[in-house]
């Protein structure tokens, strides 16, 4: 009696496409045979980071705040540029709301379509209007009145004197004091202010107003129908 053995260990992990390692068993999904796809897959589902608002590069768009809460310093000096610093602050926060717009818009475009890219593009411009412009410089005005009034009150060196003609009388200490008091106001409200107009006015209200959808929340629910199908 004569038996067959030679298909007994036929059995498919030994071919050698199917080589056993342990980067294969732990690393990668078992239905997963293109290890370029599989990191194509993997790299698409992580968030790209915005240059614009996610690294230093966004405080370029406080830079008119900064010449703001300079600006009781500097309007005294008898120096031309250093007295011109606030004016000139706002081309470098101009430069970075511009290329932030653009970008908004070209990457809009090229996902959504022109009509979307437009209103998401006036969208980021309200965002960037109240987060660098309005609210910053509403806030360090605040605050640098306020701090006036308790330097009044409490720190008589840094009194605001008048004199008998009724005009103010210059105190440097004063203003400096002024000046770092606004940029320490600015640098305490520039997250929370971030994040408010982010959260509150912008998916709240904005752009719901301009029918604009968070691609956040749309990805996420897209995934949820996908794995329940």
């Amino acid at each position: 009696m004569s038996f067959k053995t030679e298909n007994i260990l036929n059995i498919e992990f030994l071919k050698p496409e199917y080589t056993l390692s342990p980067r294969r068993v732990y690393d990668e999904p078992l239905n997963c045979t293109d290890k370029v796809s599989c990191g194509k897959e993997k790299s698409e589902t992580e968030p790209k980071k915005d240059i614009f608002h996610n690294t230093p590069l966004r405080y370029l768009g406080y830079s008119d705040d900064i010449g703001a809460a300079v600006r009781v310093v500097c309007n005294k000096s008898s120096n031309a540029l250093i007295k011109n610093l606030p004016k000139i602050s706002y081309i470098p926060a101009g430069a970075y709301i511009a290329a932030d717009v653009v970008s908004t818009y070209n990457k809009s475009k090229e996902e959504d379509g022109s009509k979307t890219a437009l209103k998401k593009a006036f969208g980021e411009t309200v965002f960037q209007g109240l987060t660098n412009i309005l609210f910053p410089i509403l806030i360090v005005g605040a605050s640098q009145k306020l701090l006036g009034k308790g330097f009044d009150k409490f720190v008589p060196k840094l009194k605001q004197q008048i004199s008998n003609n009724g005009e103010k009388i210059t105190n440097r200490s004063r203003d400096i004091a002024l000046a770092l008091g606004g940029l320490g106001t600015l640098l305490a409200v520039s997250k929370p202010v971030d994040n408010f107009s982010n959260e509150i006015l912008m998916k709240k209200i904005i752009n719901p107003i301009l029918g604009i959808k968070d691609n956040k929340n749309a990805s996420i629910k897209s995934k949820m129908n996908t794995t329940q199908g």
